[in-house]
C-alpha cells in the first residue's frame, strides 16, 4: 500500500516563514496559485517534482516539507 503524502501545513508554515504569498511561491516554483492552495489544503497529493520545486523555491530541504 502506498503512503499518501500530505504536506499542506508544513508548506504553509515554510511559505509564511519565507514571507511569500501563494502567488509568489507559485511563480518561484513554476506552478499556479491554485496548485499551491490545493496542496496547502491537502486537497491533492503533490507530485515529487512539484515538491522538489516548492522546496527549492522556499530554500528548504524536501524533508522539511515531508516531516510530520
Amino acid at each position: 500500500m502506498d503512503a499518501v503524502v500530505h504536506i499542506g501545513e508544513n508548506l504553509k508554515r515554510a511559505r509564511f516563514r519565507a514571507g511569500l504569498t501563494q502567488q509568489e511561491l507559485a511563480d518561484k516554483a513554476g506552478t499556479t496559485q491554485t496548485t499551491v492552495a490545493r496542496i496547502e489544503r491537502d486537497a491533492v497529493e503533490p507530485e515529487v517534482t512539484t515538491i522538489r520545486k516548492l522546496a527549492a523555491a522556499l530554500d528548504v530541504r524536501i524533508v522539511e516539507l515531508l516531516d510530520d
